[in-house]
């Protein structure tokens, strides 16, 4: 049952519905999983409360729950959801302008989701590790990742699609490759219509 109402405040935040909502559906799962000592969803609920609080520009409550979560990390063992807190803990430090600290976590978002099959952390990676090539000019690793990330896409039939053809369309761009940059600018009205 627990389960269930988390899949309910994972949906809500990505419907990006009311922040209240999700966070007072995740506070009393938190509460009732801390009273059974499961470890994994409580590691999961502090995490998604983390990004509800992220969202909100509330960075002092993200960091504490950022914290809550590395001390279930250390204390129980929970390492095939760490890429997860990686994610969070480098979208968080962006915001801090922290931007070594956060590539070193994004890195091993990648690391760790990729050791664990998680795919959609490894999808979270590439679009920071894109973000972070992209934003030092080292446009080769760039286009890895947004390849990568295409990749994804087009696996999962996912709804960014068209945007990540625009990401790649801008990054030849950058390059001076306007062929290359038309290519992938004409992709995204195809994709856009879908």
């Amino acid at each position: 049952l627990l389960e269930t109402k988390f899949r309910q405040a994972v949906v809500l935040d990505r419907k990006n519905e009311s922040a209240v909502e999700t966070l007072q559906l995740l506070l009393e799962i938190k509460d009732k999983a801390e009273k059974k000592n499961l470890y994994s969803l409580m590691y999961r609920v502090e995490l998604l409360i983390a990004l509800t609080y992220e969202k909100s520009d509330q960075l002092d409550l993200t960091k504490t729950y950022l914290d809550n979560a590395q001390t279930l990390y250390k204390n129980h063992e929970l390492e095939a959801l760490y890429s997860t807190y990686c994610i969070r803990k480098s979208s968080y430090l962006r915001y801090t302008n922290k931007w070594d600290s956060s590539y070193y976590y994004a890195k091993q978002a990648y690391k760790y989701a990729e050791k664990h099959g998680n795919e959609t952390d490894l999808k979270d990676s590439y679009i920071l590790l894109g973000n972070f090539a992209s934003k030092y000019k080292n446009y080769p690793e760039a286009l890895k990742y947004n390849f990568l990330l295409l990749d994804y896409s087009k696996k999962h039939k996912d709804y960014l699609l068209a945007i990540n053809y625009h990401n790649i369309s801008n990054i030849y761009l950058k390059m001076a490759d306007y062929s290359k940059a038309l290519t992938y600018s004409d992709s995204v009205f195809i994709h856009y219509k879908e």
